[in-house]
């Protein structure tokens, strides 16, 4: 056995600081130097987060997940949002989904270009700014529109030209309000019909009719107007302006039938304010007249009244009862009479017949006193005084005085005296006025058309037509007379 010699124990003093060696502990002579320990070794592997067991990390987890430290992966504490979303982020860094063509705003897949869409579809705008595709439609052609719908609506595409697309439409009329959906949801206007504003400056749109070199506007007034592009260029589309409703212009012209209404987008005729419709014709509607009336005709072919038993209607339609007690002849005191005299008698003042004497001592001419007369005037005319007198003047006259008390001559009906000749002050032509009682009219506004009890023809007069003579309405009619039958009544 080996063993070690005696040896005295020596102490090694630190060096300081300042000289420049490092201060070591003491150390016993005859004792070997002690070696570094190994270098640390991170140990991550298939870690992607957590310590790597040196002080350092595996790495770190993206927002919305943590780290498990155990086993050094990251997990996920965000929940994905694609609902309704066909492409665009997720809310928590990942994707809904991507586009193969064209661009994704709001979450779904939009046209940039025509070249998007493919054939025969173009890339619209709405009004919302979005984009998508439509097919190219013609207004005049319905099979380039299927499933219902019209080609009745406008979109924008990217270089601001107008396209028309096909959506579902309405029923509203031409230059009826009117609301274009937004996204291609439809239209309330009607067939051949779109919504537009008529003027640049106009407050809303209205419904307005499609129109080109081929299809022209229907309505006198119209002129087929170009729609402009976004860029204020003519399109390829045009509308008839100014926008016509069915009854513009009114298409009610017939006599006294000229209220325009429309029923189930087509234009109906009226009859005006105080007409009635018989048998498509507008008649004026008879107002009856009894004011003030008891008995009588009431102006419209009916009547005001009957008079009791023994009572008889007056011309002024109240009702009265005759009175003839105590007497023979003279009035009744209703317009009729209580009898006449024979010859040679004279009814008194208080109904009785009275013997009469002629009386003619001196006279020539003139009345008897006994209803008689003593005898006319073959030239001149009869004077107070019973006599013959004065020579008539009627040279180049027809009517009027002939300065005798007499008159040179009476014109005929509608006719009137002026400086002793028979004019028409009223005369327009040598037709009467309503000739058969057709359309025409007097010159003078405020002349009535009558035609005189027994005579052909009508004639302008300043005098409305009594009972019996002819008429063409009511206005021509004296009150509270009325024209039926063309007749005042």
């Amino acid at each position: 056995m080996l063993s070690l010699a005696a040896c005295s124990t020596t102490t090694v003093e630190k060096l300081s600081p300042e000289a420049g060696v490092e201060p070591t502990e003491p150390v016993e002579p005859g004792d070997p130097q002690l070696p570094d320990p190994p270098a640390c070794v991170p140990k991550c592997g298939t870690r992607a987060c957590g310590s790597d067991g040196c002080g350092g990390t595996c790495g770190s987890c993206k927002k919305g997940e943590t780290c498990n430290t155990n086993k050094g992966t990251c997990a996920s504490t965000c929940m994905p949002s694609c609902t309704g979303l066909v492409c665009g982020p997720d809310g928590c860094g990942g994707t809904c989904g991507s586009c193969s063509t064209g661009t994704c705003r709001n979450g779904e897949c939009q046209c940039t270009t025509d070249a998007d869409c493919g054939p025969n579809r173009v890339c619209g705008q709405d009004t919302s700014g979005n984009h998508g595709c439509t097919p190219v439609c013609n207004p005049f052609d319905g099979s380039t529109c299927t499933g219902g719908k019209a080609c009745a609506s406008f979109a924008e595409d990217g270089a601001g030209r107008l396209i028309a697309a096909c959506v579902p439409i309405g029923t509203k009329l031409e230059n009826e309000p009117c609301t274009d959906q937004a996204n291609f949801a439809g239209t309330d206007c009607g067939p051949g019909l779109t919504c537009v504003k008529p003027t640049s400056t106009a407050p809303s749109p209205v419904c307005m009719r499609f129109c080109d070199a081929t299809h022209a506007c229907p309505k006198p007034g119209q002129t087929c107007v170009p729609l402009a592009n976004g860029t204020n260029a003519a399109s390829v589309y045009s509308v008839c302006g100014p926008p016509m409703g069915p009854c513009t212009p009114n298409p009610c012209t017939s006599a006294n039938k000229n209220v325009c209404t429309v029923v189930g987008g087509v234009a109906q005729c009226g009859c005006n304010a105080g007409y009635g419709d018989q048998g498509g014709t507008c008649v004026k509607i008879c107002a009856p007249s009894c004011a003030g009336k008891t008995c009588g005709p009431d102006g419209c072919g009916g009547t005001c009244g009957a008079c009791a038993a023994g009572a008889t209607c007056k011309s002024t339609g109240q009702c009265c009862t005759p009175s003839c007690a105590g007497k023979t002849c003279g009035s009744d005191g209703c317009g009729g009479t209580c009898g006449t005299c024979g010859a040679g008698q004279i009814c008194s003042a208080s109904g009785q017949c009275n013997v009469c004497t002629p009386s003619c001592a001196g006279k020539t001419c003139g009345p008897d006193g006994c209803g008689g007369s003593c005898g006319f005037c073959a030239v001149g005319v009869c004077n107070g005084s019973g006599q013959c007198a004065c020579t008539p003047k009627c040279a180049g006259k027809n009517c009027g005085d002939d300065g005798c008390g007499g008159t040179c001559g009476a014109c005929s009906f509608g006719k009137t005296c002026a400086a002793g000749l028979c004019t028409d002050p009223n005369f327009c032509s040598s037709s009467p006025c309503y000739a058969a009682f057709s359309e025409g009219g007097c010159c003078a506004s405020s002349a009535f058309c009558v035609r005189g009890a027994g005579q052909a023809n009508t004639f302008c007069r300043n005098a409305c037509g009594k009972s019996g003579e002819g008429c063409r309405g009511d206005n021509d009619c004296c009150s509270p007379l009325n024209c039926f039958g063309n007749v005042c009544q």
